[in-house]
């Protein structure tokens, strides 16, 4: 089993950086967490860990599973839309239902199942991505929105609408810790970051919001040594043949 023994833990480091509005909740209690979009803890903007997982899981779910045989990866029941024909629909598709505990799919693997006391917890774990240092100071700001008649493209009566964002311009760090991870995990969460940068994060993303850059900036390989846990930049080389696994398991090969 995965968490019967602490071997490595591998961290993906990355950077994200704001090319339009990001859409925000603004939220009173520091404990409160959203998953759409960034959220504002203690006055200061932040992208949730759980926003990130989100916007991967559903990325590398449609990936693999366009690439690897049917059925192959698996359906969460809160994405299902025929609830009463759960089997039906996730077989039209070509996925399986959701995964039980003890046979999780590749992405269940990473991402965790779902089911309460009998739930899998994932392999990756998915911190919040904060202000980079030195944009403390970055302020919360309001745009308005004014909604459009169908019929006409006019102003709509009363249809002035205010939604808080943060500006374009603004960088994030945040990072997702692996454990004892396959190299083909590595290679597709490298490939989930790559990706949500061309999808966007956030809110009223098809109102032009959520554009963002997303950069790399380090791998780690964490192991635990005499002196405590150790952690050493992982080469390009070593990257590389990661994401050449991930790319091996779709039948990708270069």
């Amino acid at each position: 089993m995965v968490f019967e023994k602490l071997d490595k833990i591998i961290e993906v480091n990355y950077s994200v950086l704001t090319q339009s509005t990001l859409s925000i909740q603004s939220i009173d209690m520091p404990f409160q967490v959203y998953d759409t979009g960034v959220v504002a803890i203690g006055g200061k903007p932040v992208i949730p860990g759980s926003s990130i997982k989100g916007a991967m899981r559903s990325t590398l779910e449609s990936l693999m599973a366009k690439h690897l045989p049917p059925k192959q990866i698996c359906l969460q029941d809160a994405n299902n839309p025929e609830r009463e024909k759960k089997d039906e629909y996730a077989g039209k598709i070509g996925r399986k239902r959701a995964c039980p505990a003890e046979n999780p799919c590749n992405i269940c693997k990473i991402f965790g199942t779902t089911g309460g006391n009998r739930a899998l917890s994932g392999q990756a774990i998915f911190t919040d991505a904060i202000l980079k240092n030195g944009e403390d100071r970055t302020k919360i700001i309001e745009r308005a929105h004014v909604a459009l008649r169908r019929d006409n493209k006019s102003q709509s009566s009363g249809g002035l609408m205010t939604f808080q964002g943060i500006d374009a311009g603004v960088k994030f760090d945040g990072k997702v810790r692996i454990i004892n991870p396959e190299d083909w995990m590595v290679g597709a969460i490298i490939r989930g970051l790559q990706t949500v940068e061309l999808l966007s994060l956030g809110g009223k993303k098809t109102a032009g919001y959520g554009e963002v850059s997303v950069e790399l900036t380090s791998v780690l390989r964490k192991e635990f040594k005499a002196s405590g846990w150790e952690g050493v930049e992982m080469k390009k080389e070593e990257i590389d043949k990661s994401i050449s696994a991930f790319n091996h398991l779709l039948g990708m090969e270069q």
